[in-house]
C-alpha cells in the first residue's frame, strides 16, 4: 500500500500534462464541494454525509498510541483505555478523525477525554506528544515511520474495539467524470487498497 503523497507522484508520472488538485478540508465543506460538483472525489479518514453521495472503503489501519519516552506508558507493548483514565489528550479540533475516535474511545469506555492541546496536522501532533505535552493518537503506519521516528516518543499498542482508521473514496453518483478523473480514481484504489 502506497501513501496518498505516493500515489499521486506515481499517477502524474505515468499521465504526464495531467493537473491534480489537492485541498484538505472538513468533513462537511468535503461533503458541500462534493454535492455542488467543486470536485470530482474526496479521500476521507471521516463519514462523509450527502444526498447522491457514494463510497468504497479503501483502507482499514490499525491505530496505535504515540506517548512521551519516559512516560508510565512508554515501555509497554499494549494498553487499554482503562490505562488513560485522566490522560491528557494531543489531538485534532473537533470534526477531524482523530478527535472523533478519542471521543468515542473514551465514552464508551465511559472515560472523561482530556484535551491538552488541540492541533491541525499529525506531525504537530506528534511533535507535542514528543515535548511531553500528552499522548496521542495516530496510524500505527505514520507512528512507526522513519518520518515520526525523529520524533522523542514511543508508539504503543491500543488495544481498543474500533481503534482504526477507515480511509474512503467519495464521489457523486450519476455526475460526468473526465477520463483523466477515472483513471485517478481508478490509481487511487489500486494504490491505496492492500493487496
Amino acid at each position: 500500500m502506497l501513501t496518498v503523497t505516493e500515489a499521486v507522484k506515481s499517477f502524474i508520472a505515468e499521465h504526464p500534462g495531467v493537473a491534480v488538485r489537492l485541498f484538505q478540508a472538513t468533513p462537511q465543506v468535503m461533503a458541500d464541494r462534493l454535492s455542488e460538483g467543486q470536485v470530482d472525489f474526496c479521500l476521507a479518514s471521516e463519514e462523509l454525509e450527502g444526498p447522491g453521495l457514494g463510497h468504497e472503503v479503501l483502507v482499514r489501519e490499525e491505530v496505535m498510541l504515540g506517548v512521551p519516552l519516559g512516560h508510565r506508558l512508554a515501555g509497554r507493548s499494549e494498553v487499554t483505555m482503562a490505562d488513560l483514565a485522566g490522560e491528557p489528550v494531543v489531538t485534532t479540533r473537533p470534526g477531524i478523525w482523530q478527535r472523533t475516535l478519542a471521543e468515542r474511545l473514551f465514552a464508551e469506555a465511559g472515560l472523561e477525554l482530556v484535551v491538552a492541546c488541540e492541533i491541525d496536522e499529525a506531525s504537530t501532533g506528534i511533535e507535542m506528544v514528543g515535548a511531553g505535552l500528552g499522548v496521542g493518537f495516530g496510524p500505527a503506519w505514520y507512528l512507526r515511520s522513519p518520518m515520526a521516528s525523529r520524533t522523542p516518543f514511543a508508539p504503543v499498542r491500543l488495544a481498543a474495539p474500533g481503534a482504526e482508521r477507515v480511509l474512503r473514496l467519495y464521489w457523486r453518483e450519476g455526475a460526468y467524470v473526465s477520463e483523466a478523473a477515472r483513471r485517478f480514481r481508478h490509481h487511487l484504489t489500486a494504490s491505496l487498497t492492500p493487496p
